[in-house]
């Protein structure tokens, strides 16, 4: 539920971001092949409905000529590879995030390759649709909160959905959140860890010595999926609570895909920019917790 009064209505849902169109009626059809038979690569074919030409493990199996657009659900090790091959044949690309397992430069070198090939490359990161997180952007944007002091933000994950640790699998989607948020400010941040587990389930990082103090937290401990904000500033605070249900989760993920359509229909060729920073950010993260253990 959010919490700030006046400030944030939660039936303003805009989406400044976002391509303008009218609705996904005008789009034109894409084809579109879904790589990965796990529980996100089934979401991802449910919510393209009958766009979806195909779901398949591996991305060599369907004929280049049978879609236009990729949905990449794959394990993170082969991610790359099928975000290659579809890049370089000219197909647009939803990579899903995190892109763990995937170089610097091997993000460097798909970015050319859309570039290159006039497609769309999009790393997705979802909760950047999820309403009381686009109204927060907005009132930021404004000044509604006046000038931060502090920000602190947690992912609290069921255990069952562990696979990498806390760090890897919900760490980027925070950082993610904080770069919608606070824009390009966040990645001057400097990040240390104060504390972890020895089971990948609990990481803890923090920044105390900036423009705003920072907190962040992951960790699979929970029964349920869940985001918390706080945010004090000078003028307001922010208190925030967002259960990811299979509810939630279904709606975010149609709003995704109609802005990866909306990029496509533009060939709007993004800056991977934060996917870069969110990555050297993990990377580093995950060496200093290597030296604390």
């Amino acid at each position: 539920m959010l919490v700030l009064g006046p400030v944030l209505s939660r039936t303003l849902i805009c989406f400044d971001y976002i391509l303008s169109y009218n609705n996904a009626k005008d789009f034109k059809t894409m084809r579109i092949i879904v790589i990965g038979l796990n529980e996100q690569g089934l979401q991802r074919q449910s919510t393209a409905g009958l766009d979806c030409v195909a779901l398949t493990r591996a991305i060599h199996e369907i004929p280049v000529n049978n879609y236009d657009a990729a949905l990449i659900c794959n394990d993170n090790d082969n991610k790359y590879a099928a975000a290659r091959f579809a890049l370089t044949n000219k197909k647009h690309v939803l990579l899903e995030a995190p892109i763990w397992g995937t170089s610097q430069a091997q993000l460097a070198e798909l970015e050319h390759l859309a570039a290159t090939n006039n497609v769309v490359l999009y790393v997705a990161y979802n909760f950047r649709f999820v309403a009381d997180f686009v109204n927060l952007q907005q009132a930021l944007n404004r000044k509604q909160l006046g000038e931060i002091q502090h920000c602190r933000i947690g992912y609290a994950a069921n255990a069952e959905n562990k696979q990498n640790g806390a760090l890897i699998d919900l760490s980027p989607h925070l950082l993610d959140l904080l770069n919608f948020w606070f824009g390009s400010d966040i990645m001057h941040m400097n990040l240390n860890i104060l504390h972890k587990d020895n089971y990948g389930r609990q990481i803890i990082f923090a920044d105390f010595n900036s423009r705003f103090t920072l907190e962040i937290e992951a960790n699979f401990l929970s029964r349920t999926n869940v985001i918390t904000v706080e945010i004090y500033g000078t003028r307001n605070n922010l208190h925030l609570r967002y259960e990811y249900t299979d509810e939630a989760r279904n709606r975010i993920s149609e709003l995704e895909y109609e802005h990866f359509q909306a990029l496509c229909q533009k060939v709007v060729n993004r800056d991977c920019s934060v996917d870069k920073w969110i990555f050297a950010e993990i990377e580093r993260l995950g060496h200093e917790q290597v030296l604390l253990a």
